[in-house]
């Protein structure tokens, strides 16, 4: 998904959302009908001054728009002193570390738990990007520990069968 907002459609911005607009799956449905029935107003006017203070404030909410794993990738490593590989990120967000490689350099499309934790993650201030990171990275060693799994940095996924060669 592309974090330029032009390019993005409204019911993929409503889908990114939904959690945060407290919708239930009745009121879901009807906005995504109201979406395709009517596109120029898709949603009830609550919820539409919701998103537009989000936006108006991204300082105050989770994006709304999350950025690509490339970009998102690309800005990390201009505040991180120590290299962040393609493997470590599809790893830190809860995916095969194949992934993070696919995700970078194919241009695959992330799921949708992974697009919000980007946008959980992403901010315009470099020091809190980094603290954010280092974050999600040290919840992710700790997830892997309690699944007995061990040390994360030498695994290529999350299940027990793939400990790196080098390091096993």
């Amino acid at each position: 998904m592309s974090s330029n907002p032009a390019s993005i459609s409204t019911r993929s911005i409503l889908a990114s959302v939904a959690p945060m607009l407290g919708v239930t799956p009745c009121r879901w449905g009807k906005i995504m009908r109201d979406a395709r029935e009517c596109p120029q107003m898709p949603c009830h006017p609550g919820h539409a001054l919701l998103i537009r203070w989000m936006v108006a404030h991204p300082g105050h909410s989770p994006q709304l728009i999350a950025p690509s794993p490339a970009e998102y990738l690309d800005r990390l490593q201009t505040v991180s002193d120590t290299r962040i590989t393609v493997q470590w990120l599809g790893l830190a967000l809860g995916a095969h570390g194949s992934a993070g490689h696919r995700w970078v350099s194919l241009g695959d499309e992330v799921n949708p738990v992974r697009r919000r934790a980007l946008g959980l993650l992403d901010t315009a201030d470099p020091g809190l990007l980094q603290i954010r990171w280092d974050e999600c990275c040290a919840n992710a060693r700790l997830e892997a520990r309690l699944r007995g799994l061990g040390d994360l940095d030498s695994r290529l996924s999350w299940t027990n069968k793939s400990v790196l060669k080098n390091a096993a």
